[in-house]
């Protein structure tokens, strides 16, 4: 049987380490301001309608991460492939040999 509500959460638990990737590829943030920024969004949001939930992890993380470090929407067309390497790798791989520790996220949401 399904377990949704896992595979819910490890999802988003996924989502929110691209978003750190993101900030420390493409932004050039430390892993430790990497975890922070994403843990004040997840915060955030955190009291949202599953609904408004379901809108806001339909964004791209590389959006989320462009609205977190502060910069405009318009990132360069030389970062989308290394970001969809980023993004795509994210599904099936395990956290130690995609992020490593600097990127464990430990809060839910």
């Amino acid at each position: 049987m399904t377990d949704l509500p896992a595979i819910i959460a490890a999802e988003r638990e996924d989502y929110w380490r691209v978003v750190a990737e993101c900030l420390n590829e493409f932004y050039g943030m430390n892993p430790d301001e990497c975890i922070r920024q994403v843990n004040r969004a997840r915060e955030y949001i955190k009291d949202h309608t599953e609904e408004e939930l379901e809108l806001y992890y339909h964004a791209e993380p590389l959006s989320i991460a462009n609205h977190l470090a502060r910069s405009p929407f318009d990132f360069p067309d030389e970062w989308i492939d290394r970001y969809l390497e980023i993004r795509d790798g994210a599904a099936g791989v395990s956290e130690q040999s995609r992020v490593g520790d600097g990127f464990k996220m430990g809060m839910a949401g």
